[in-house]
């Protein structure tokens, strides 16, 4: 009995060494990082997670007619996941500190990097009055930047 188990440990021993030269004198089991732990160079280390949200931008307001008080908005989805439908705004600050606001109807869902031009009118003469648009006036939309959604200006017009 005695025999045998040396003959088992022996074979075990044997068995070892040559898997251990089959991989070429390498160490088995788990792998060790190639660079200090932390370090960008750690093979196991896992890929830094990519958010993905839309991001809808006014990337373009044109004045078309002050005297009737309509523009035109492009509005761009610059994120990396396409948009629910939202609503873009036309707010006229009031000389007494209030404001008037014109929604444009739904603007629809936008996909990666697509755009849409939308048309906002008033119906009155707004010549030389300031204007801000915007997109997505109550964050119903989950965005990368929610403090990109604005655009300000004046509609100039006639002196």
């Amino acid at each position: 009995m005695k025999n045998r188990v040396i003959l088992l440990a022996s074979c075990l021993m044997f068995l070892s060494a040559s898997a251990a030269m089959a991989q070429g004198g390498k160490q088995t089991g788990p792998s060790k990082p190639n660079g200090p732990v932390g370090s960008k160079d750690v093979p196991n280390k896992p890929p830094p997670t990519i958010k993905l949200f839309p991001d809808l931008v006014i990337e373009e307001v044109q004045v078309v007619n002050p005297d009737i008080g309509k523009i035109v908005v492009r509005v761009r989805n610059k994120g990396n996941k396409p948009s629910a439908a939202c609503q873009t705004y036309l707010s006229l600050p009031m000389k007494n500190g209030g404001t008037e606001s014109y929604s444009q109807m739904t603007q629809p869902a936008l996909g990666i990097n697509a755009f849409i031009w939308l048309t906002i009118q008033t119906g009155y003469s707004v010549v030389g009055r300031d204007f801000w648009v915007k997109t997505d006036e109550f964050d119903k939309v989950k965005e990368l930047n929610e403090t990109n959604n604005t655009w300000r200006g004046n509609m100039g017009g006639k002196p």
